[in-house]
């Protein structure tokens, strides 16, 4: 399952995880998990994979494989 998200939300994440410098970990796969818990809970429990694509390019986040 592929599910698009908006370029912005990704550059949010960006910050977060720079912003970080790497004290927490967080990176943009905790981001994207903690986003799809938030929206759609749900989609955590498929079976399939899930990835979320950033809006008009191929960046793919791998949030469950």
């Amino acid at each position: 399952m592929i599910i698009e998200i908006p370029h912005s939300l990704y550059e949010a994440w960006q910050f977060e995880v720079n912003f970080d410098e790497g004290e927490t970990g967080i990176d943009i796969v905790d981001c994207g998990v903690a986003w799809i818990a938030n929206h759609s809970p749900d989609v955590l429990n498929t079976p399939e994979p899930v990835y979320l694509q950033v809006a008009q390019t191929d960046i793919l986040i791998p949030v469950k494989e």
